[in-house]
């Protein structure tokens, strides 16, 4: 958790931060962190780092318990099982994000494959989609 983000009243997105609304802004910073962290193991192959994205955003309570903020809710879980659907270097978004404004648009250049998932703790299967690689120019 990063607690020196700015924070909006009971909303989080991503589990660490909440840009109110701004779905392209937290997907671009999933899309900015993979490009990091391949550019990293390519500078440290014998200390590569292994990162799993997943993105989902809506209501959840944040408490600051002993000087440490959390995070807890529906919300919060469905984030974690969508992450968990990630293999290294994979992004997952929930359809709440990726129908977000924006969004669509800021992914047009790269694949994107949608499925249907069961997550554990949630009754119906969710749509969420997985974020490939930039698609590169023919």
């Amino acid at each position: 958790m990063q607690p020196n983000l700015p924070l909006g009243l009971g909303y989080v997105e991503g589990m660490t931060h909440n840009y109110r609304g701004h779905g392209t802004t937290t997907h671009f910073a999933a899309l900015e962190m993979r490009s990091e962290i391949a550019s990293f193991n390519e500078r440290q192959p014998d200390k590569a780092l292994i990162l799993k994205i997943g993105v989902h955003k809506g209501a959840a309570i944040a408490v600051t318990l002993n000087d440490r903020l959390d995070y807890f809710g529906q919300t919060v879980n469905i984030a974690s099982r969508v992450q968990n659907l990630a293999d290294a270097d994979e992004i997952f978004v929930s359809q709440d994000v990726y129908e977000a404004t924006g969004v669509r648009d800021e992914l047009a250049g790269y694949s994107v494959e949608s499925k249907s998932a069961q997550l554990r703790g949630v009754r119906q299967e969710l749509p969420v989609f997985r974020v490939g690689a930039a698609a590169t120019a023919a």
